[in-house]
């Protein structure tokens, strides 16, 4: 290792930050404290060993990060045997019972990520990120898990509070601090907001300030040790090229640790007995902003520069610190000359700015949202030049590549925040319209002409006004279970019948009549049932791959009937769900008996289909011990109940058959999930199908619980059915609405082999928007319409069947067309509508003989 004192001057010089940067981390003053503390084991449920589950649920939650000096990684520990999997338990359950933390568990990588935009010297530029060991990471994750329910069940943490909770984040904050601007104007009065920041919140907390919180709250003492040994101590290694320095820390909670946000929050949890009457609070993690509201520059000033005080004197006592030169503050009015209030933190005036970036999230004091738009812009410049950068017309990255990327590198940046400023003027708005027309015509490889809706239609994106409002119902339908406060406001601002675009979006969710019933928490699942009770046969999926569409009616119920004809009928139920006219229905056959119900509204296809299954386990359970087989042709089904990660919120059907499933094999029973491709003439389910479609027009009301996140399906389908609207009712784009005349969320091409080339040729005969002379003189690019035969005009019909110049290439293709039995002199615009490939391949073969470019 290399210390200061071994380096030359230039090289001290270069590499100074590095040097700053672990100083400023760890000092060198910093005084050792260890503290044994020896306190009798009072065993409850938090202050006993780690369980298997909790060993499985951590390990399946972990991502492959990167490890810590030991070059351990996740993916090592999730492939270890059973048998090496519960030696590392018991040596956990060793460490928390006796307080032990391995001495290469404190020896912490510390990698400097610099923040963007700043400085590359300064070392206050860097954010420190610890690279712990994997294998601590994972006891720390076993550990989150118990205190994490600790602390929300006994409501140890802030209401203020946003960061890394449960059902909390970003989105809460900024609808809250949007709406309670737009409450202040309704009012006709003015709100200041002062946007906190604290120096290196994490690295500020005292680990022995800390534990003794934890313990007066009433965390057992087990938990309370092993967390301060974790933390107490840490020997942090910086390298920067061949230059390391090594620092011992004896406070502060590392970034990498999973941990640490859930400490940090409870840490700061007090926080909001500093607040003065009318003052509001709104934090994620580090991040706060302290509002109120008034009429006056008195009304402002005086209970926000008390609360100030009382966080300097609570931050003092806490070790943290606020920083006054990066805390600013923005008085939000629509009057010409807001108020100016004077406020000092730690001595310091507050810098009054008209706007501020909170969250990723520009506020502007008359909330136009004009710089939050041209900083979108900004950020998204540079995505669109790397688009550009890996594709031209007919070369580069495939279209369906490219669409991933826009949605993932642009229109995701584009849409974080929209709740706030999708109601910003359209002058506004529209540039970031243009952002998404230019993206998808360098995917398409369409001309600039083409027709802004006709691009959205062929690339299968929502148009972005639409898209911002079903993510705003989304988080509406959301708020309604998991932060009421958002409704409440609105509300407010109804009763003071405040009319604005704004609130325009709040009367399209009052429409809805969202009233969801349960609300189902993320969770990871771990079967407690083995693979020999419960079997998930897919087999058929491989088996019938290459089979043409018009055999498999024919082929796929003989090789169904070769593989399940050993089954009694009696225990094999088939399911199935439909979905008729906005009605839901699910059906299940059997030999025995039938059934068919009508769910609830709003409900999916893919709901009723879990229904199906629940109804047909339910059933199961009266009967005897055996072996029994759900046939069911939706994948999507069977891939949730056999995946441990089910998603973001479980359906009510899916946690019930989960329940059912275990109860079922502790009762001797087996379960055999087969899936079926639909509409294949397997007799049963046919009738299962028939039976579904009965349910959904005239079935009795299956009686259920509705999952808040079921609205989606709600959402989703009527912004569909807006775009639909748009589409039919625009004038412009009536050629490819001809061809296309059902929007969809997919595009043209999907699914289909096709090269580039092809895609960009085809996308353009389908917008119209080619170069021939015909469609260039409508745009005074071509002097004339007429081909140069002088037989009729220069377009993609012209070309293809009829002008003399490119008669022998016509000769060829009329004999493929024979030879492939297909009808010549059929009209390109009728072969795109049907999408026959033979026809456009021969067409596409046609184009490149001649060497025609469109």
């Amino acid at each position: 290792m290399r210390n200061r004192s071994s380096t030359n001057e230039s090289e001290e010089h270069s590499h100074k930050w590095i040097f700053n940067f672990a100083r400023k981390i760890c000092p060198d003053s910093t005084p050792v404290q260890k503290i044994i503390r020896s306190v009798p084991p009072n065993r409850c449920d938090l202050d006993c060993g780690f369980s298997m589950v909790e060993f499985s649920l951590a390990l399946l939650s972990c991502n492959n990060t990167a490890p810590g000096i030991d070059k351990i990684k996740f993916n090592l520990l999730k492939n270890l045997p059973d048998a090496a999997k519960f030696r590392l338990l018991n040596l956990f359950n060793q460490f928390l019972e006796h307080n032990i933390v391995p001495e290469d568990w404190r020896q912490v990588r510390v990698i400097a990520i610099r923040k963007p935009g700043k400085p590359a010297s300064d070392f206050n530029s860097y954010r420190p990120i610890a690279m712990l060991s994997c294998i601590r990471k994972l006891m720390e994750k076993m550990i989150l898990f118990r205190l994490d329910k600790w602390v929300e069940t006994n409501g140890l943490l802030s209401d203020t509070q946003f960061g890394f909770r449960r059902g909390k984040g970003t989105n809460d904050c900024l609808a809250l601090l949007s709406s309670e601007i737009q409450m202040a104007y309704a009012k006709r009065e003015q709100m200041a907001s002062v946007f906190l920041d604290i120096k290196g919140a994490f690295d500020a907390v005292s680990i022995e300030v800390l534990s003794d919180k934890l313990h007066s709250r009433g965390l057992p003492p087990l938990l309370n040790n092993i967390l301060y040994s974790l933390f107490c101590e840490k020997h942090l290694n910086f390298a920067h090229g061949d230059i390391a320095v090594r620092r011992s820390s004896y406070m502060g909670l590392p970034q990498g640790s999973c941990l640490s946000p859930l400490l940090y929050n409870f840490y700061v949890s007090d926080i909001d007995s500093c607040l003065s009457e009318g003052c509001t609070l709104r934090q994620l993690a580090d991040d706060g902003v302290v509002s109120v509201t008034g009429s006056t520059e008195s009304h402002l000033h005086r209970p926000l520069q008390d609360t100030l005080d009382r966080l300097s004197t609570w931050a003092l006592g806490l070790g943290i610190e606020f920083s006054p030169q990066k805390t600013e503050m923005v008085v939000f009015s629509k009057k010409r000359r807001p108020a100016q209030p004077k406020l000092q933190l730690l001595g310091r005036t507050i810098i009054q700015s008209r706007c501020f970036k909170y969250l990723g999230v520009w506020f502007d004091s008359k909330c136009t949202w004009r710089a939050q738009i041209e900083y979108l812009k900004g950020k998204c410049q540079q995505r669109i030049n790397f688009l550009r950068s890996i594709t031209g017309t007919w070369w580069g990255a495939h279209p369906e590549d490219l669409l991933k990327l826009y949605r993932t590198t642009i229109l995701s940046v584009m849409e974080y925040g929209s709740f706030c400023f999708q109601s910003a003027a359209k002058t506004h708005l529209i540039k970031l319209q243009r952002i998404q027309y230019r993206c998808l015509r360098i995917a398409l490889g369409c001309m600039p002409s083409t027709h802004n809706m006709s691009l959205e239609v062929l690339a299968g994106i929502l148009p972005l006004k639409d898209r911002f409002n079903l993510l705003s119902l989304r988080f509406l339908i959301r708020c309604e279970v998991l932060n009421p406060l958002v409704i409440v406001n609105f509300e407010r601002l109804l009763e003071q019948n405040f009319q604005t675009r704004f609130m325009s979006i709040y009367h399209v969710f009052m429409s809805m009549q969202v009233n969801p019933s349960s609300y189902s928490p993320t969770r990871v699942y771990i079967p407690d049932y083995d693979n020999s009770s419960v079997q998930f046969d897919l087999s058929i999926q491989q088996e019938i791959r290459g089979i043409p569409d018009s055999h498999r009616p024919l082929l796929i119920p003989r090789i169904f009937d070769a593989k399940y004809r050993h089954v009694d009928a009696d225990k094999m139920y088939f399911t199935d769900g439909s979905l008729i006219e906005e009605s839901t229905g699910f059906g299940v056959f059997n030999e025995m008996f039938s059934a068919s119900y009508n769910l609830q509204s709003p409900c999916s296809v893919y709901i009723a289909e879990l229904a199906a299954i629940f109804w047909a386990l339910d059933t199961i359970a009266s009967r005897p011990a055996g072996h029994y087989y759900i046939v069911t042709d939706s994948l999507s089904s069977v891939e949730a109940i056999r995946s441990i990660r089910p998603g973001k919120h479980s359906p009510y059907f899916l946690e019930k058959i989960r329940d059912i499933l275990s109860a079922l094999t502790r009762r001797r029973f087996s379960i055999t999930f087969v899936w079926v491709p639909s509409h294949c003439s397997i007799v049963g389910n046919e009738k299962a199908d028939s039976l579904a479609k009965v349910g959904a027009k005239e079935g009795d009301t299956y009686q259920r619980e509705i999952v808040f996140n079921e609205f989606f399906f709600l959402v989703r389908r009527n912004s569909l059915v807006n775009w639909q609207r748009k589409w039919d009712e625009d004038e412009l784009g009536r050629w490819l609405h001809s061809i296309i005349p059902k929007v969809s969320l997919k595009p043209w091409f999907n699914r289909l082999n096709l090269s580039r080339d092809f895609i960009c040729i085809f996308s353009r005969l389908m917008s119209n928007h080619y170069s021939l002379d015909a469609v260039l003189y409508r745009f005074d690019i071509a002097g004339s319409n007429l081909c140069s035969c002088g037989q009729g005009y220069h377009d993609i019909e012209h070309i293809v069947w009829s002008c003399e110049v490119h008669l022998v290439a016509r000769t060829n293709l009329l004999d493929f067309l024979r030879a492939r039995g297909k009808p010549p002199n059929v009209p390109v615009r009728d072969v795109l509508a049907v999408l026959d490939l033979d026809y456009m391949f021969e067409i596409y073969l046609f184009l490149k003989a001649i060497d025609l470019r469109l």
